[in-house]
């Protein structure tokens, strides 16, 4: 064991680890859940490669541990916060059922036989018990990259509202924004894709502008808490995600390419169902149960809605069962109408008689027919095609193929009859 002026070196059994829910990987809703809960979070986000690092985990399973877990044991336990993806491959290692995705269950099962892991297995550590110093350790690694899956623009907001000191607005607007998102009453596969990749760039693009804080009254209070005096911010919210999910148009461009004006117009445009839904004043933006969001300065209580009014105010908020429906407003977006194309002509061949089919003829006339259709006249939808000469040609063929078998085998011809 060494001293580095407030942290420690040190080998800690893997039964005695645990994962760090306040982890900015993990959304605000996954703050104080269970283990396995968390690890089924990990496992289900593709950009945390949890397979392919599985993997290289157990070929080098020989080798001395390279990256050390940061450990902030100043409340009792041994709490991760550095290294959570490198605990989820080490807990799965040693027990697969950990995860419900039996996918990724039966990966680890396979893995695990080539290697002997128990609960007593250690793993080189740094820990303090000072969580200035150990998150100082975390911002260090992760500001670098450290040859690591690099986090995101919000997982760095998340980082950010949690512990950096002189958070930015940008930040501390994104922050809040995720919490208020994660907590709406719309389904979660699409609380999962507003804030995922290819939809939360737009997302913010959107939102986080002079015009939308003026819109909807936005401003900060001592707490970084995300305030509004529009009482319709969270139905309207909605709306703009539900657009946005349905790659709809305003003015007749996509939501990435929209300018000032046009933002301004569509925030104008969104009209809410009022007779289908009586909504509260919103003061601190969530609808959901009240959960807390942690900070370098405090922990701020996030409650319902209708805790902010009286009882004469407090209406029903009716729930999104998907992005496509429209109980609770629209707005002058459209999905845009694909024009129908043209369809081509049908031709399954260029020719009519397809190359591979070889016949021997021995008749000279017939053959030059059937020769001059395989290889010679054109049926495409090229200028060279003609399609109606073929078809003259063709019944000249089965014309031709009776006669001559007519001939060969009864000794006279067939007799067209005359009109």
């Amino acid at each position: 064991m060494s001293d580095l002026s407030g942290f420690r070196e040190n080998k800690i059994s893997l039964k005695n680890l645990k994962l760090w829910s306040e982890n900015p990987r993990f959304p605000q809703a996954y703050l104080g859940k269970p283990e396995n809960e968390l690890i089924d979070y990990i496992v289900s986000v593709p950009h945390y490669k949890i397979k392919a690092f599985a993997k290289e985990v157990v070929e080098d399973f020989d080798m001395p541990i390279f990256e050390k877990l940061a450990i902030y044991d100043g409340d009792g336990d041994n709490v991760t916060y550095e290294g959570n993806r490198r605990l989820t491959v080490y807990k799965l290692l040693l027990n697969p059922e950990l995860t419900s995705d039996n996918d990724v269950k039966d990966y680890f099962i396979q893995l695990k036989r080539s290697i002997n892991i128990d609960e007593n297995f250690k793993i080189d550590c740094v820990i303090s018990n000072d969580k200035k110093e150990i998150l100082r350790y975390v911002n260090r690694k992760h500001l670098n990259n450290n040859n690591e899956v690099a986090w995101g623009s919000l997982e760095n907001s998340n980082a950010k509202i949690r512990w950096l000191d002189n958070p930015g607005k940008v930040d501390i607007f994104r922050s809040n924004l995720s919490v208020i998102i994660r907590n709406l009453d719309i389904p979660s596969d699409d609380k999962d894709k507003i804030l995922g990749k290819g939809f939360v760039t737009t997302l913010f693009r959107i939102l986080n502008t002079t015009t939308t804080a003026k819109f909807f009254k936005l401003t900060f209070d001592n707490d970084n808490n995300l305030l509004s005096d529009d009482d319709n911010f969270i139905s309207k919210l909605k709306i703009i995600i539900n657009d946005i999910l349905l790659k709809k148009t305003f003015n007749g461009k996509i939501f990435s390419r929209l300018e000032t004006n046009d933002i301004d117009a569509y925030l104008k445009s969104i009209t809410l169902n009022i007779n289908e839904e009586t909504l509260p004043k919103v003061n601190n933006l969530t609808d959901s149960n009240p959960i807390k969001v942690s900070n370098n300065n405090s922990t701020v209580d996030l409650k319902k809605e209708e805790d902010k009014t009286d009882d004469k105010s407090k209406g029903v908020t009716k729930k999104i069962s998907t992005v496509n429906n429209s109980s609770i407003g629209s707005s002058g977006a459209i999905i845009p109408v694909k024009k129908p194309k043209v369809k081509a002509k049908s031709t399954l061949r260029k020719h009519l008689i397809p190359k591979d089919c070889k016949l021997t003829i021995e008749e000279v006339k017939i053959n030059n027919i059937y020769r001059e259709l395989r290889d010679d006249l054109i049926i495409d939808d090229s200028s060279k095609s003609v399609p109606n000469a073929v078809g003259v040609l063709f019944r000249v063929f089965i014309e031709v193929c009776l006669d001559h078998y007519a001939e060969k085998k009864t000794d006279m011809f067939l007799k067209k009859k005359m009109v």
